[in-house]
């Protein structure tokens, strides 16, 4: 009875490992081929998110795909957590993966901070654009 219970938390664990180490392999991929099969939007920070007792935190953001509103996030070292605060609401370019699934999976999002939007910059293509506008450089 113990051998055919320690059997079944074996497969549980071997499972559970491989599932997640797949999960990282397909991540890198997704992030890898968001070099190449990327879009860009115009995003609105909307908040802060501190994860604990990681060197990183979170920001959260909102952009238009299609007339629809997506939520997105990206991750930033918590030094910068004071400057990230100070640009709640303002817009930014945001690089994805041009496939929505992947994102949602795998947070392919890379939000460029540098990047800010002019405030003369009312309209966006629906889908947004496959390379970074010329007004934005």
């Amino acid at each position: 009875m113990v051998d055919n219970s320690m059997k079944w938390w074996k497969i549980f664990f071997s499972i559970f490992f491989g599932i997640i180490f797949i999960y990282f392999i397909l991540g890198t991929f997704f992030r890898y081929d968001t070099k190449k099969n990327h879009v860009f939007f115009v995003a609105t920070i909307t908040e802060i998110e501190y994860i604990g007792r990681s060197a990183t935190s979170r920001v959260k953001f909102e952009y238009y795909d299609n007339k629809n509103i997506v939520t997105g996030e990206d991750r930033f070292i918590n030094d910068s957590t004071e400057f990230y605060k100070s640009q709640i609401g303002k817009r930014f370019i945001v690089k994805m993966n041009n496939k929505a699934w992947i994102n949602r999976l795998f947070f392919t999002y890379t939000l460029y901070i540098n990047k800010p939007i002019p405030d003369t910059i009312k309209e966006t293509p629906p889908h947004g654009w496959n390379e970074l506008p010329e007004w934005i450089n």
